[in-house]
């Protein structure tokens, strides 16, 4: 998914057509993602590229991230989660246009939880005592060398987590995500430390 994301972004930069008013567009593919039953990865493209596009557009110093004050993501977090767990036990749609309206609306209100989620852990991390605290500190200067390889195990070993094993049917599915994310980054952490030990492994995802 990643590599196409790359692709896109490299498109639209030789034409000159990476512009602010695009993350509304890439918002409307994301909420909808109306590719997701292409194959290689292209599926999952539209519900991540508007995160890829806005860190380029951040990257790229075309764009600034407002500061407000932290209750506003915090309140907004905690309402689009508690209305997608309402949302998702009391609604149900019966027509087409119900289907596709509450389709829709579900997928904004990941995206919200996606980027406020994303937006205080960012301000979190920019606290002047905890960037003192992760500045030269040589744990994570190490672990930074293994995020690709994280983004490339994880996903494998979410689905035999998810597919292959008891796990969902034995975990409360509000503490589900939680348990699987601890023991997907633990495993993909090992997984990525053994790989670059290897010439092979270097050269992939070192």
């Amino acid at each position: 998914m990643i590599f196409w994301c790359f692709v896109i972004t490299y498109m639209l930069e030789k034409n000159k057509l990476c512009k602010p008013w695009l993350m509304l567009v890439f918002l409307v593919c994301a909420t909808y993602n109306l590719l997701f039953k292409l194959p290689l990865g292209i599926g999952s493209v539209p519900t991540y590229y508007l995160f890829f596009y806005v860190g380029f557009m951040m990257g790229s110093k075309r764009i600034k991230l407002p500061i407000v004050n932290m209750w506003l993501p915090a309140i907004l977090f905690l309402t689009a989660f508690s209305a997608s767990m309402f949302i998702k036990d009391n609604i149900e749609a019966t027509t087409l246009i119900e289907k596709g309206f509450l389709f829709g609306l579900n997928g904004l209100v990941n995206i919200i939880i996606s980027v406020t989620g994303v937006y205080m852990l960012y301000r979190i991390a920019n606290i002047h005592k905890i960037q003192n605290k992760i500045d030269g500190n040589k744990l994570l200067i190490r672990l930074s060398g293994y995020c690709y390889g994280v983004y490339i195990f994880q996903q494998f070993i979410l689905r035999y987590l998810y597919y292959k094993t008891d796990m969902a049917q034995c975990i409360n599915p509000y503490a589900l995500p939680w348990v699987a994310a601890v023991v997907t980054i633990a495993l993909s952490l090992i997984l990525t430390d053994l790989s670059l030990r290897t010439r092979i492994g270097r050269f992939l995802i070192g």
